[in-house]
Protein backbone atom coordinates (compact mmCIF):
# COMPACT_ATOMS: atom_id res chain seq x y z
CA UNK A 1 0.00 0.00 0.00
CA UNK A 2 3.05 2.57 1.03
CA UNK A 3 4.30 2.11 -2.88
CA UNK A 4 0.51 2.92 -4.56
CA UNK A 5 0.77 5.85 -1.98
CA UNK A 6 4.16 6.54 -3.31
CA UNK A 7 3.69 6.48 -6.79
CA UNK A 8 0.69 9.03 -6.12
CA UNK A 9 3.09 11.69 -5.03
CA UNK A 10 5.15 10.88 -8.23
CA UNK A 11 2.46 11.20 -10.94
CA UNK A 12 1.38 14.49 -9.06
CA UNK A 13 5.19 15.95 -9.12
CA UNK A 14 5.39 14.66 -12.44
CA UNK A 15 2.39 16.43 -13.40
CA UNK A 16 3.22 19.53 -11.36
CA UNK A 17 6.29 19.70 -13.66
CA UNK A 18 4.86 19.14 -16.33
CA UNK A 19 2.26 21.83 -15.74
CA UNK A 20 5.04 24.32 -15.11
CA UNK A 21 6.66 23.78 -18.71
CA UNK A 22 3.48 24.05 -20.40
CA UNK A 23 2.62 27.02 -19.13
CA UNK A 24 5.50 28.68 -19.40
CA UNK A 25 5.87 27.81 -23.13
CA UNK A 26 2.66 28.44 -23.83
CA UNK A 27 3.33 32.30 -22.65
CA UNK A 28 6.33 32.04 -24.15
CA UNK A 29 5.00 31.33 -27.49
CA UNK A 30 1.99 33.92 -27.25
CA UNK A 31 4.38 36.80 -26.43
CA UNK A 32 7.22 35.71 -29.42
CA UNK A 33 4.17 35.64 -31.84
CA UNK A 34 1.84 37.96 -30.71
CA UNK A 35 -1.04 35.81 -29.91
CA UNK A 36 -3.61 35.62 -27.79
CA UNK A 37 -2.84 33.19 -24.70
CA UNK A 38 -6.73 32.02 -24.43
CA UNK A 39 -6.72 30.64 -27.79
CA UNK A 40 -3.37 28.79 -27.41
CA UNK A 41 -4.67 27.71 -24.07
CA UNK A 42 -7.39 26.61 -25.39
CA UNK A 43 -6.34 24.79 -28.30
CA UNK A 44 -2.70 23.63 -26.99
CA UNK A 45 -3.47 23.12 -23.24
CA UNK A 46 -7.29 21.97 -24.22
CA UNK A 47 -6.38 19.28 -25.88
CA UNK A 48 -3.08 18.14 -24.29
CA UNK A 49 -4.41 17.91 -20.55
CA UNK A 50 -7.62 16.20 -22.22
CA UNK A 51 -5.41 13.00 -23.50
CA UNK A 52 -6.21 11.32 -20.33
CA UNK A 53 -9.88 11.55 -21.07
CA UNK A 54 -9.07 10.44 -24.48
CA UNK A 55 -7.59 7.23 -23.26
CA UNK A 56 -10.08 6.14 -20.90
CA UNK A 57 -12.53 6.84 -24.02
CA UNK A 58 -10.48 4.12 -26.17
CA UNK A 59 -9.95 1.66 -23.23
CA UNK A 60 -13.77 2.04 -21.81
CA UNK A 61 -14.73 1.31 -25.62
CA UNK A 62 -13.06 -1.64 -25.97
CA UNK A 63 -13.98 -2.79 -23.15
CA UNK A 64 -17.73 -2.46 -23.55
CA UNK A 65 -17.90 0.43 -20.91
CA UNK A 66 -19.51 3.07 -22.81
CA UNK A 67 -21.48 4.46 -19.88
CA UNK A 68 -18.35 5.16 -18.77
CA UNK A 69 -17.01 6.92 -21.33
CA UNK A 70 -20.63 9.27 -21.16
CA UNK A 71 -20.21 9.71 -17.33
CA UNK A 72 -16.33 10.07 -17.15
CA UNK A 73 -16.59 13.30 -19.48
CA UNK A 74 -19.54 14.90 -17.47
CA UNK A 75 -18.13 14.22 -14.29
CA UNK A 76 -14.92 15.84 -15.85
CA UNK A 77 -16.07 18.83 -16.99
CA UNK A 78 -17.88 19.62 -13.40
CA UNK A 79 -14.83 18.92 -11.89
CA UNK A 80 -13.06 21.63 -14.46
CA UNK A 81 -15.33 24.34 -13.79
CA UNK A 82 -16.71 23.60 -10.22
CA UNK A 83 -13.25 22.05 -8.22
CA UNK A 84 -10.06 23.49 -10.97
CA UNK A 85 -11.47 26.72 -11.42
CA UNK A 86 -12.72 27.13 -7.65
CA UNK A 87 -9.34 26.44 -5.94
CA UNK A 88 -7.44 28.71 -8.65
CA UNK A 89 -9.49 31.66 -8.05
CA UNK A 90 -9.41 30.38 -4.52
CA UNK A 91 -5.88 30.87 -4.38
CA UNK A 92 -5.93 33.88 -6.72
CA UNK A 93 -9.31 35.47 -7.47
CA UNK A 94 -10.18 35.69 -11.84
CA UNK A 95 -10.88 38.79 -13.31
CA UNK A 96 -11.63 38.30 -17.01
CA UNK A 97 -14.24 39.92 -19.00
CA UNK A 98 -15.85 36.95 -21.02
CA UNK A 99 -17.32 38.79 -23.79
CA UNK A 100 -13.55 39.58 -25.16
CA UNK A 101 -14.33 35.52 -25.95
CA UNK A 102 -17.65 35.25 -27.07
CA UNK A 103 -17.17 33.13 -30.05
CA UNK A 104 -15.08 30.61 -27.77
CA UNK A 105 -17.99 30.25 -25.28
CA UNK A 106 -19.85 30.06 -27.99
CA UNK A 107 -18.85 27.36 -29.47
CA UNK A 108 -18.67 25.54 -26.03
CA UNK A 109 -22.41 26.33 -25.25
CA UNK A 110 -23.75 24.74 -28.99
CA UNK A 111 -21.44 21.88 -28.39
CA UNK A 112 -23.03 21.56 -24.41
CA UNK A 113 -26.27 21.95 -25.61
CA UNK A 114 -26.06 19.34 -28.61
CA UNK A 115 -24.72 16.87 -26.15
CA UNK A 116 -27.61 17.53 -22.92
CA UNK A 117 -30.09 16.78 -26.33
CA UNK A 118 -28.33 13.81 -27.28
CA UNK A 119 -28.17 12.43 -23.98
CA UNK A 120 -31.61 12.88 -23.87
CA UNK A 121 -32.35 10.12 -26.79
CA UNK A 122 -29.72 7.87 -24.93
CA UNK A 123 -27.38 6.34 -27.07
CA UNK A 124 -24.67 8.30 -28.71
CA UNK A 125 -23.39 6.48 -32.19
CA UNK A 126 -21.12 7.14 -34.79
CA UNK A 127 -23.69 9.87 -36.63
CA UNK A 128 -23.84 11.64 -33.42
CA UNK A 129 -19.79 11.14 -33.30
CA UNK A 130 -19.71 13.06 -36.76
CA UNK A 131 -22.24 16.23 -35.86
CA UNK A 132 -19.76 16.75 -32.77
CA UNK A 133 -16.51 16.09 -34.47
CA UNK A 134 -18.05 18.88 -36.93
CA UNK A 135 -18.43 21.17 -34.26
CA UNK A 136 -14.42 20.13 -32.96
CA UNK A 137 -13.39 21.18 -36.65
CA UNK A 138 -15.51 24.14 -36.91
CA UNK A 139 -13.51 25.62 -33.57
CA UNK A 140 -10.43 24.42 -34.35
CA UNK A 141 -10.54 26.17 -38.38
CA UNK A 142 -11.90 29.39 -36.00
CA UNK A 143 -9.15 29.34 -33.68
CA UNK A 144 -6.22 29.16 -36.04
CA UNK A 145 -7.83 31.69 -38.45
CA UNK A 146 -8.32 34.18 -35.85
CA UNK A 147 -4.44 33.36 -34.49
CA UNK A 148 -3.15 33.96 -37.88
CA UNK A 149 -4.82 37.46 -38.57
CA UNK A 150 -3.24 38.57 -35.20
CA UNK A 151 -0.06 37.42 -36.34
CA UNK A 152 2.69 40.07 -36.52
CA UNK A 153 5.35 40.61 -39.06
CA UNK A 154 8.73 38.25 -38.67
CA UNK A 155 10.36 41.35 -38.25
CA UNK A 156 8.85 42.56 -34.89
CA UNK A 157 9.34 39.27 -33.41
CA UNK A 158 12.99 38.94 -33.77
CA UNK A 159 14.91 38.00 -30.65
CA UNK A 160 17.89 40.83 -30.54
CA UNK A 161 19.13 39.46 -26.99
CA UNK A 162 22.12 38.03 -27.40
CA UNK A 163 22.44 34.23 -26.60
CA UNK A 164 24.96 32.67 -24.18
CA UNK A 165 27.29 29.88 -25.56
CA UNK A 166 25.36 26.34 -26.57
CA UNK A 167 26.02 23.37 -24.11
CA UNK A 168 26.26 25.49 -20.68
CA UNK A 169 23.68 25.44 -18.39
CA UNK A 170 22.84 29.01 -19.19
CA UNK A 171 22.73 28.34 -23.44
CA UNK A 172 20.45 25.85 -22.27
CA UNK A 173 17.83 27.72 -20.41
CA UNK A 174 18.13 30.56 -23.15
CA UNK A 175 17.30 28.02 -25.76
CA UNK A 176 14.05 26.78 -23.50
CA UNK A 177 12.75 30.43 -22.72
CA UNK A 178 13.93 32.18 -25.91
CA UNK A 179 14.05 30.44 -28.87
CA UNK A 180 10.68 29.35 -30.65
CA UNK A 181 11.92 25.76 -31.18
CA UNK A 182 12.72 25.49 -27.15
CA UNK A 183 8.70 26.76 -26.14
CA UNK A 184 7.71 24.29 -28.63
CA UNK A 185 9.13 21.54 -27.13
CA UNK A 186 8.66 22.45 -23.43
CA UNK A 187 4.99 22.76 -24.12
CA UNK A 188 5.48 18.57 -25.72
CA UNK A 189 7.40 17.87 -22.72
CA UNK A 190 5.33 19.19 -20.50
CA UNK A 191 1.94 17.71 -22.24
CA UNK A 192 4.49 14.34 -21.92
CA UNK A 193 5.05 14.73 -18.10
CA UNK A 194 1.58 15.67 -17.59
CA UNK A 195 0.05 12.18 -19.92
CA UNK A 196 2.78 10.10 -17.79
CA UNK A 197 1.96 11.60 -14.14
CA UNK A 198 -1.79 11.37 -14.68
CA UNK A 199 -1.75 7.53 -16.11
CA UNK A 200 0.82 6.84 -12.77
CA UNK A 201 -1.56 8.87 -10.77
CA UNK A 202 -4.49 6.86 -12.04
CA UNK A 203 -3.63 3.36 -11.54
CA UNK A 204 -2.62 4.13 -8.22
CA UNK A 205 -5.63 5.88 -7.03
CA UNK A 206 -7.82 2.08 -8.96
CA UNK A 207 -5.53 0.03 -6.34
CA UNK A 208 -6.20 2.47 -3.70
CA UNK A 209 -9.92 2.10 -4.31
CA UNK A 210 -9.56 -1.62 -4.63
CA UNK A 211 -8.09 -2.05 -1.52
CA UNK A 212 -10.55 -0.06 0.34
CA UNK A 213 -13.50 -1.72 -0.90
CA UNK A 214 -14.72 1.04 -2.89
CA UNK A 215 -17.87 0.27 -4.89
CA UNK A 216 -17.75 1.04 -8.70
CA UNK A 217 -20.14 4.27 -8.55
CA UNK A 218 -18.05 5.95 -5.82
CA UNK A 219 -15.01 4.61 -7.81
CA UNK A 220 -15.53 6.37 -10.76
CA UNK A 221 -16.68 9.33 -9.01
CA UNK A 222 -14.05 10.02 -7.22
CA UNK A 223 -11.73 8.77 -9.14
CA UNK A 224 -11.93 8.37 -12.86
CA UNK A 225 -13.77 12.05 -13.28
CA UNK A 226 -11.44 13.89 -10.78
CA UNK A 227 -8.50 11.70 -11.79
CA UNK A 228 -8.88 12.69 -15.22
CA UNK A 229 -8.87 16.75 -14.38
CA UNK A 230 -5.84 16.55 -12.57
CA UNK A 231 -3.94 17.99 -15.45
CA UNK A 232 -6.27 20.55 -15.89
CA UNK A 233 -5.91 21.73 -11.84
CA UNK A 234 -2.05 21.39 -12.30
CA UNK A 235 -2.32 24.15 -14.89
CA UNK A 236 -4.56 25.93 -13.66
CA UNK A 237 -3.20 26.40 -10.27
CA UNK A 238 -0.02 27.27 -11.95
CA UNK A 239 -1.92 29.81 -14.24
CA UNK A 240 -3.59 31.56 -10.96
CA UNK A 241 -0.10 31.87 -8.86
CA UNK A 242 0.93 33.31 -12.00
CA UNK A 243 -1.67 35.44 -12.62
CA UNK A 244 -2.48 34.26 -15.89
CA UNK A 245 -6.49 34.44 -15.70
CA UNK A 246 -6.34 34.00 -20.11
CA UNK A 247 -4.44 30.82 -19.03
CA UNK A 248 -6.96 29.03 -16.01
CA UNK A 249 -10.07 30.10 -17.94
CA UNK A 250 -8.91 29.17 -21.36
CA UNK A 251 -7.61 25.92 -20.04
CA UNK A 252 -10.78 24.75 -18.77
CA UNK A 253 -13.06 26.24 -21.62
CA UNK A 254 -11.12 23.76 -24.22
CA UNK A 255 -11.16 20.91 -21.69
CA UNK A 256 -14.49 20.81 -21.47
CA UNK A 257 -14.78 21.51 -25.25
CA UNK A 258 -12.85 18.50 -26.14
CA UNK A 259 -14.26 16.26 -23.83
CA UNK A 260 -17.37 16.64 -25.42
CA UNK A 261 -16.54 17.69 -28.96
CA UNK A 262 -13.31 15.69 -29.21
CA UNK A 263 -13.74 12.74 -26.58
CA UNK A 264 -16.96 11.76 -26.64
CA UNK A 265 -17.43 11.00 -30.45
CA UNK A 266 -13.79 9.34 -30.27
CA UNK A 267 -15.40 6.55 -28.13
CA UNK A 268 -18.62 6.66 -30.08
CA UNK A 269 -16.27 5.65 -32.82
CA UNK A 270 -15.41 2.38 -31.17
CA UNK A 271 -18.85 1.49 -29.87
CA UNK A 272 -22.28 3.33 -29.09
CA UNK A 273 -22.44 5.10 -25.91
CA UNK A 274 -25.30 4.27 -24.16
CA UNK A 275 -26.81 6.87 -21.10
CA UNK A 276 -28.06 5.83 -18.35
CA UNK A 277 -31.09 7.59 -16.88
CA UNK A 278 -29.33 9.22 -14.14
CA UNK A 279 -26.90 10.52 -16.38
CA UNK A 280 -29.83 11.90 -18.61
CA UNK A 281 -31.57 13.25 -16.09
CA UNK A 282 -29.52 14.27 -13.58
CA UNK A 283 -25.98 14.54 -14.22
CA UNK A 284 -25.81 16.50 -17.85
CA UNK A 285 -28.23 19.17 -16.04
CA UNK A 286 -25.44 19.50 -13.47
CA UNK A 287 -22.89 19.85 -15.93
CA UNK A 288 -24.89 23.28 -17.92
CA UNK A 289 -26.05 24.84 -14.57
CA UNK A 290 -21.64 24.75 -13.91
CA UNK A 291 -21.03 25.90 -17.52
CA UNK A 292 -23.85 29.29 -16.74
CA UNK A 293 -22.53 29.39 -13.64
CA UNK A 294 -18.95 30.54 -15.26
CA UNK A 295 -20.76 32.43 -18.15
CA UNK A 296 -22.38 34.26 -15.74
CA UNK A 297 -19.14 35.28 -13.42
CA UNK A 298 -16.88 36.21 -16.36
CA UNK A 299 -20.04 37.64 -18.59
CA UNK A 300 -21.64 39.86 -15.87
CA UNK A 301 -19.29 40.13 -12.92
CA UNK A 302 -16.42 39.82 -15.20
CA UNK A 303 -14.55 38.17 -12.07
CA UNK A 304 -14.44 34.69 -10.10
CA UNK A 305 -13.79 36.05 -6.22
CA UNK A 306 -12.74 33.75 -3.41
CA UNK A 307 -16.26 33.59 -1.93
CA UNK A 308 -17.39 32.96 -5.39
CA UNK A 309 -14.89 29.62 -5.19
CA UNK A 310 -15.53 28.32 -1.81
CA UNK A 311 -19.68 28.56 -3.61
CA UNK A 312 -17.96 26.46 -6.63
CA UNK A 313 -16.06 24.31 -4.09
CA UNK A 314 -19.26 23.61 -2.25
CA UNK A 315 -21.46 22.82 -5.00
CA UNK A 316 -19.05 20.24 -6.20
CA UNK A 317 -18.87 18.47 -2.81
CA UNK A 318 -23.08 18.53 -3.01
CA UNK A 319 -22.89 17.38 -6.70
CA UNK A 320 -20.19 14.16 -5.48
CA UNK A 321 -22.75 13.22 -2.76
CA UNK A 322 -25.67 13.93 -4.73
CA UNK A 323 -24.41 11.22 -7.50
CA UNK A 324 -24.12 8.84 -4.78
CA UNK A 325 -26.97 9.09 -3.19
CA UNK A 326 -29.64 9.99 -5.37
CA UNK A 327 -30.52 7.15 -7.83
CA UNK A 328 -32.95 7.24 -10.65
Amino acid sequence: MFMEWLHLFIGGGLMLVGGDWLVRGTVGISRKRGLSEFIISVIVIGIGTSMPEIFVSLISGHRDLGTLVISNNISSNIVDIWGVIGVGAFLTPIILDGRKHIVDFAFLWIATAIFTVMCLFRVIGWMEAIVLFGIFAAYLFYAIRAAKEREPDATSTTDTKSAPPPGTIAGVLYFFQNTMMGLVMLVLFGIGLIYIGSERFMDALQIVARVNHLDQTLAGLLIVGPGTSMPELIVTILAAIRRRPQIAVGNIIGSNLMNIALVVPIGALVIDLPTSKHISYFDVWVMCAALVMLSLNLFVWKKISRWTAVLYMSLLVLYMWAAIVIRI
